[in-house]
């Protein structure tokens, strides 16, 4: 959808940290149902300085449609 629609995107940064090795001391990522969710339907959306106020408008407008 967003592709189609010129609009860049990447995969969450963070999400569900106890699937790091440094964390897997706090427990089994499993028992975190919250951060699993983040982990697996999250995405980021960066704006820049250079974004338009039509730009962002657009954005909107897609993001609503969903």
């Amino acid at each position: 959808y967003l592709v189609e629609r010129g609009i860049e995107y990447r995969p969450f940064i963070g999400g569900n940290m106890t699937r790091q090795i440094v964390y897997k001391k706090y427990g089994r990522y499993q028992n975190y149902k919250n951060a699993e969710y983040i982990h697996n339907r999250a995405l980021y959306i960066g704006l820049n300085k250079n974004t338009t106020e039509k730009q962002i408008l657009k954005l909107c407008a897609a993001l609503n449609q969903l």
